[in-house]
């Protein structure tokens, strides 16, 4: 995808904002050497799985 799919996907401008909402709607991804995130289009419509009893925990 690019930056602007990944923008239009997420809502957010900024790479901090899409990598949390990326990852608090399990979407997976990978991050760049730029620091932003890389959402490959044949994943854009899978979301990762959560294994049963696993919970995120984000820094802050």
């Amino acid at each position: 995808m690019s930056n602007d799919d990944v923008e239009r996907l997420t809502g957010f401008k900024y790479p901090s904002k899409q990598i949390r909402w990326l990852r608090a709607n399990l979407y997976r991804f990978e991050i760049n050497g730029l620091g932003r995130p890389v959402v490959y289009i044949e994943q854009s419509g899978k979301k990762a799985k959560r294994p049963q009893g696993f919970e995120l925990k984000f820094a802050s």
